[in-house]
């Protein structure tokens, strides 16, 4: 039987990179993944993609910065299933890469409610049902740079900070429930949107020069020539987290970072 064999597992931010791999994965082990996704079209083909490899799937177009959008969401998966097995909260939007003094308003409110208010909603969401199960796994997507500052995307990170934060108040509030709430914190992560990002992350804007600065803080030399992770990588982290294997862990934060965060 395989670990989470008609399991319903709900994954935001599903239709590329990190979110891609975790809903593909779980959907391989045997869940029912509902992709919440902002894009209509790209949702649905992430779906094809799973239901092409024997798996169940299912997309609803959700903007995460829509509160309504996401709790009438959530209300029709419970309504349609009886149930709500685990929460992937990995939706994100890192914004432009700024420091404080030269963000406007809205930015901070758009990174903001993309990073920490919708996921802390969806919680809210999804936890009664949970507690009235008495189980259930929450995951929230954090970063390396929630744990450590670099100067860059100040808000983005300080979003991320929050979010961790509100794992550890979770995984207590809901212990007693049987709830397990932790974290999975990402280093460099080579996806779309990484590849997108290059240009912006070093003075040079050159993939050898963002290598160069990854081995310089990596700990681990696994590949040298491409020295980050890959979205495989977090989502075997999201599925061992949210197995039966980790039936005593819950308020934890694990790095995926190649040990960067132990610098």
């Amino acid at each position: 039987m395989k670990r989470f064999e008609n399991q319903v597992i709900i994954v935001t931010g599903a239709s590329q990179g990190i979110g891609k791999g975790i809903a593909k994965l779980l959907a391989e082990e045997g869940a029912n993944i509902m992709i919440l996704n902002r894009s209509k079209e790209k949702g649905e083909a992430i779906v094809q993609e799973i239901l092409s490899d024997g798996g169940k799937a299912e997309a609803y177009q959700v903007d995460m910065r829509n509160i309504s959008d996401c709790e009438n969401c959530v209300t029709s998966i419970y309504s349609k299933y009886g149930k709500i097995d685990a929460l992937i909260n990995n939706a994100a939007l890192p914004g432009p890469n700024k420091k404080t003094h030269q963000y406007t308003e809205e930015e901070f409110d758009e990174i903001f409610d993309t990073v920490i208010k919708a996921p802390a909603m969806m919680t809210k969401f999804v936890i009664g049902y949970m507690m009235e199960a008495r189980k259930g796994n929450i995951i929230n997507i954090g970063s390396l740079y929630g744990h450590r500052a670099n100067g860059s995307m100040s808000f983005y990170h300080s979003a991320k900070a929050a979010l961790m934060m509100q794992t550890r108040e979770d995984a207590i509030n809901y212990g007693s429930y049987n709830i397990r709430v932790n974290t999975v914190s990402p280093g460099g992560v080579m996806t779309e949107a990484m590849e997108a990002h290059i240009p912006y992350m070093t003075e040079e804007g050159t993939r050898e020069a963002w290598a160069a600065h990854c081995r310089s803080t990596n700990v681990l030399d696994i590949d040298p020539e491409n020295p980050w992770g890959y979205p495989v990588d977090i989502a075997n982290a999201v599925a061992f987290l949210i197995s039966d294997e980790a039936r005593t862990i819950t308020g934890a934060d694990l790095c995926v970072d190649l040990g960067a965060a132990c610098r």
